[in-house]
C-alpha cells in the first residue's frame, strides 16, 4: 500500500560546529570516525507525518512505502516504491 504526502514542510535549518547545515529540524551528529566533522540525523527531521533524506535532510518523502515504517521506507523526488524480489521469485 502506498502512502503519499502533498504537504510541504517549512525548513528549520541548524548549522553544525563545522558549518555543515541540517535542514527540516534534523540534528547535527559528530562523525565518530572523523572528529570535528558532522552529519545530519534525518530520522528526527520533520514530524510523525513527514520524512526527509539527503546530505542535509533536504529531500522530503513524496511516497511512503509502508505505514509501519514511515520514517525509513519512503521515496523522494517523485520516485515510486518497488517490492524487492528474491532469486526464488524468478
Amino acid at each position: 500500500m502506498d502512502y503519499e504526502t502533498d504537504t510541504s514542510y517549512e525548513t528549520d535549518t541548524t548549522t553544525c560546529k563545522d558549518m555543515h547545515r541540517c535542514d527540516n529540524g534534523a540534528k547535527c551528529v559528530e562523525n565518530p570516525v572523523d572528529e570535528g566533522t558532522y552529519y545530519c540525523d534525518c530520522d528526527i527531521a520533520g514530524d510523525e507525518n513527514t520524512a526527509f533524506a539527503g546530505l542535509y535532510c533536504e529531500h522530503e518523502a513524496t511516497q511512503y512505502c509502508s505505514s509501519k515504517h514511515r520514517k525509513t521506507t519512503f521515496c523522494t523526488n517523485g520516485g515510486t516504491c518497488v517490492k524487492k524480489g528474491t532469486d526464488e521469485d524468478k
